[in-house]
């Protein structure tokens, strides 16, 4: 799967479900994800909008991303 700022952030959580709670311990604003109206807010969102949203810039946005997904690939 290619992320971009333009992936959508439910298809990298169905995609990898264990890498919100990476995320969650890296940039604990994510955790708001988890809540029930979090799950209804994100829906049809994208990793920008999430990085507008949680004032997280896109840059390391993508490069927590990039992290999470290389040690989760590594223990496949």
């Amino acid at each position: 799967m290619e992320i971009t700022s333009q992936t959508k952030i439910t298809d990298i959580m169905n995609e990898y479900p264990a890498l919100l709670d990476q995320l969650i311990q890296l940039e604990p604003k994510f955790g708001l994800i988890k809540t029930p109206f979090g799950k209804m807010a994100i829906r049809g969102k994208t990793l920008q909008d999430a990085s507008d949203r949680y004032h997280v810039p896109m840059d390391k946005l993508m490069q927590m991303l990039q992290e999470q997904l290389d040690k989760l690939e590594k223990k496949a």
